[in-house]
């Protein structure tokens, strides 16, 4: 362009002034995900700072616990004036900036849309990693395995932080632990024969999962000799109880869980 004009200028019967306007009127992708970052760094923060002031009131919101509608209220708002962003983002810098060369400044707007991109697309992988490590473990308590492991595993490192304090001899001593370091809280432990505990969990009359724990122990106990361990055995809605796993344990914190079939 020989001679610059400004957006408002531009003539659509122009049939230079058309391709401009043309090209100026692509949603630009940079100002919507990037928002005030894009808009720093192309020199029209000015325009984009109500971005930069949303960005930080939803971190106030979020640090402060606030009620959660504020920080939708705060999300919504972002949005439209992301995309507000996207539609006016060429404009901006085109005026801003007064630019003539339009292929370079198209180009340099493709890399911001190169980035934001990228961005994207890690934000994506990591989410995805995020929910695949939550699904693994909430999963777990579809199983009577995964269940039992979800409950053997802090009470196996509870035994083994406090026989590294008081050596417990036997089962009896580690259900007896137990059942006083329980001390009446959630769930409630009753004994279960001479070495376990056991708690019942009621989800309506006549209607109650039971879960119980029986543990073993000699003096010197190793995963390799197999020699400690916890039956863990479960009756979900009135079912026998049955034992479902079990974990082995040694005095220097290493745990090693094995599933029991109905089988065994």
């Amino acid at each position: 362009m020989s001679d610059w004009k400004a957006f408002c200028d531009l003539d659509i019967e122009n049939s230079e002034d058309k391709l401009v306007l043309q090209e100026l009127s692509r949603f630009n992708w940079g100002a919507f995900g990037l928002t005030w970052i894009w808009g720093l760094f192309n020199g029209v923060f000015d325009k984009t700072i109500a971005a930069f002031v949303l960005f930080v009131l939803f971190l106030a919101v979020l640090l402060m616990h606030y009620p959660s509608f504020l920080l939708e209220l705060i999300v919504l708002f972002f949005i439209v004036f992301a995309i507000y962003c996207g539609q006016k983002g060429n404009v901006w810098v085109y005026d801003k900036k007064q630019v003539e060369d339009l292929s370079e400044f198209l180009e340099v707007q493709k890399k911001w849309t190169e980035v934001t991109a990228g961005i994207f697309i890690c934000i994506c992988i990591l989410f995805l990693a995020l929910c695949s490590y939550v699904w693994s473990k909430f999963s777990m308590v579809f199983t009577s395995y995964g269940r039992g492991k979800l409950i053997m595993k802090p009470l196996a490192n509870v035994v083994i932080k406090y026989d590294k304090v008081k050596p417990l001899k036997d089962g009896k001593d580690v259900a007896k632990l137990l059942l006083k370091i329980s001390g009446g809280g959630h769930p409630k432990l009753v004994p279960y024969g001479s070495s376990g505990v056991m708690y019942e969990h009621v989800l309506a009359k006549d209607n109650k999962n039971v879960f119980a724990l029986t543990f073993y122990k000699e003096n010197t106990c190793s995963v390799k000799k197999r020699n400690c361990y916890i039956y863990y055995y479960e009756a979900l809605q009135g079912d026998t109880l049955k034992a479902k796993a079990k974990v082995y344990y040694d005095d220097n914190g290493d745990i090693k869980f094995v599933e029991i079939n109905d089988k065994d």
